[in-house]
């Protein structure tokens, strides 16, 4: 949490026996941050509740159940949203995806989009925008609707042997130095039910009753304009790719459709359009708006609704936590809500299991907030300029006006940078956690004292090491040879969501001091954090140098072609620490054993 508001320590104040500190309310004092011992489970009927089974809370429960916890998840709904809703899946989201081995149903069912284009009414094109980062193996964004997503995660928690409570609505919390106490009542038969747990996580939307009983504020403000939106098909003249979302402008105002998987099929969307949601209004919106000779059929979703843009600054109290729209809630214009939801609860989830499952420091949980406010923040800054700019931009009723626009986004789009800050945007991949309490590194001066000589590490390697992924980024992800194991592989696929990844590099000269030294280090955190971090040793050939070498007996990755080490700027040895969310946690050059130890010393007991 941030320090201005940090959570409270609900394991400090325990004592021999059974507990004598009073119930606390969910409106409990934050200004203690945890520390000291896991608390005792006593009581507890489940390690984490979850309220909200939407998008960001079946996400959450996905990756608990990855570390074999009790979860319970309750939903005051009757089931999976019959609507589409939320219809985007960005890159970021589709690598988390991956690493809960969950993604390919997502990307049978989907639609993949490549480019984003806006046309006049006349099918001339104004500007044209890729949408892919070439960093990911996820180079696109993913169409499919809220319902079909939904759908997808209740399959996968069915395979985790977990029954979503339907209609279980909760009406209050109390926390104490044990856990948490919530209270619900089910509209099947009006009855009333307490459940007991370690760990409470709000994922119940934007009036969420979780946010409501912490009394934490849901501040910001909410925009005048009113969204139509419908799930339709459309025919026209404009001939354009499958993968390509489009847009119109006109005198009347714009009018965007994004493809959905079927023939035909669009999420047709319009801003600020003064009429209700019927079809026979969608048709007089493409009409004046769009190409002449359009028509719009087959509605399976229609509604309207008014933007917010809001978020709070506390992301919890004590054992409970809030998560996606309960927290932040922005315009659809980049289309990253459910996304940032997702997001949320794949930080959180790692950081619960760390401290529930592989003695992980409570004081990690604290860190939730630190790294997920800033994020919320920007977002919600470039959701309200891009919906403010684009309303500005593309509502002009003055044709020399709408000439000067046209002109410009002729001219400015095709630029190299702008089309890569709108993709890399999109794609959400530069998401970094570099302020977050829990990261960190040991390259600020050039490896002075210790063991090592200066000169150990040239200015040349000490620079690109510079260069790599620095601590609170995403890895890089790169082609690599799994020695002794599946072969060609991608580093992404053999990272862990439920283990911190280690990965070594001896340096691009594996010179025989710097192999032996780092296979002592990596096996002594193998020996000492078993299933807790998992080392990967990364040479630029398959076998170790040198007759009088005991070579690595465990996982060898050989980086054909040196491309991984270039990226982790890896010319001398070095090591990164890779969180199970895949940011870099921790990195060091060279590989120090010690320095390491210190710093798994904030994050394990």
């Amino acid at each position: 949490m941030s320090q201005e508001q940090p959570f409270e320590n609900p394991a400090s104040e325990e004592k021999e026996g059974r507990s004598e500190h009073p119930a606390q309310t969910g409106t409990a004092d934050p200004g203690r941050e945890f520390e000291g011992a896991p608390v005792d489970p006593r009581d507890a009927s489940c390690d984490v509740l979850i309220v909200g089974a939407g998008p960001t809370g079946m996400t959450l429960a996905c990756v608990l159940c990855r570390y074999g916890l009790r979860i319970r998840l309750i939903d005051a709904g009757r089931g999976p949203t019959p609507w589409s809703k939320a219809q985007v899946l960005h890159a970021r989201t589709l690598e988390i995806l991956e690493q809960l081995g969950i993604v390919a149903p997502f990307l049978a069912r989907g639609k993949p989009l490549h480019t984003l284009s806006m046309y006049s009414q006349d099918c001339k094109r104004l500007f044209h925008f890729q949408i892919g980062e070439p960093d990911s193996v996820y180079p696109f964004m993913l169409s499919l609707s809220q319902h079909d997503t939904e759908v997808l995660l209740i399959e996968q928690l069915e395979r985790f042997g977990v029954r979503i409570e339907r209609q279980t609505r909760l009406v209050d919390l109390r926390q104490d130095i044990d856990g948490v106490s919530a209270y619900v009542q089910r509209a099947s038969d009006g009855s009333e039910d307490s459940i007991r747990t370690r760990y409470l996580v709000g994922c119940d939307g934007v009036h969420s009753t979780v946010r409501q009983l912490l009394g934490i504020e849901y501040g910001g403000s909410t925009y005048r304009q009113r969204v139509l939106q419908a799930d339709v098909r459309i025919d026209w003249p404009l001939r354009h790719a499958e993968d390509e979302v489009v847009g119109f402008v006109s005198e009347h105002g714009p009018i965007g459709a994004f493809p959905l998987p079927g023939e035909h099929r669009y999420r047709l969307m319009v801003f600020d359009a003064g009429m209700g949601p019927t079809l026979e209004n969608f048709q007089f919106l493409l009409d004046s708006r769009g190409p002449q000779g359009t028509r719009v059929s087959d509605p399976a979703w229609m509604n309207e609704y008014t933007i917010h843009c809001r978020m709070t600054t506390r992301y919890g109290t004590g054992r409970v936590f809030l998560a996606g729209d309960a927290v932040h809630t922005h315009s659809p214009s980049t289309g990253q809500g459910m996304n940032t939801g997702m997001q949320d609860v794949f930080n959180l989830g790692w950081k619960l299991g760390l401290v529930l499952r592989q003695g992980g420091q409570p004081s990690v949980l604290n860190s939730y907030e630190a790294e997920r406010v800033p994020v919320a923040a920007k977002l919600l800054s470039t959701t309200d300029a891009t919906t403010r700019g684009l309303n500005d931009l593309l509502t002009l009723y003055n044709p020399v006006a709408q000439g000067l626009r046209n002109a410009l986004l002729r001219l400015l789009t095709p630029m190299g940078m702008v089309q890569r800050k709108v993709s890399r945007t999109l794609s959400m991949l530069d998401i970094d956690y570099a302020q977050s309490p829990i990261v960190a590194e040991d390259h600020s001066t050039r490896a002075t004292g210790s063991v090592y000589e200066e000169e150990s590490i040239s200015l040349r390697s000490w620079l690109a090491f510079g260069g790599g992924p620095a601590p609170g980024r995403r890895a890089f992800d790169n082609e690599v040879v799994d020695v002794g194991g599946k072969g060609e592989e991608r580093l992404f696929s053999l990272l862990s969501s439920t283990e911190h990844t280690l990965l070594l590099f001896v340096g691009v000269h594996e010179s025989e001091d710097a192999y032996q030294r780092v296979v002592a280090l990596a096996r002594s955190i193998r020996d000492r954090y078993a299933q807790r971090i998992h080392p990967l040793l990364v040479q630029v050939s398959p076998q170790p140098l040198g007759p009088q070498i005991e070579p690595w007996d465990g996982p060898l990755l050989f980086d054909r072609g040196g491309a991984v080490h270039q990226r982790y700027g890896a010319r001398a040895d070095c090591l990164y620490l890779i969180r199970p969310d895949g940011h870099i946690g921790y990195r060091s050059q060279p590989a120090d054993l010690n320095k390491l130890e210190a710093y798994l010393q904030r994050i394990f007991f």
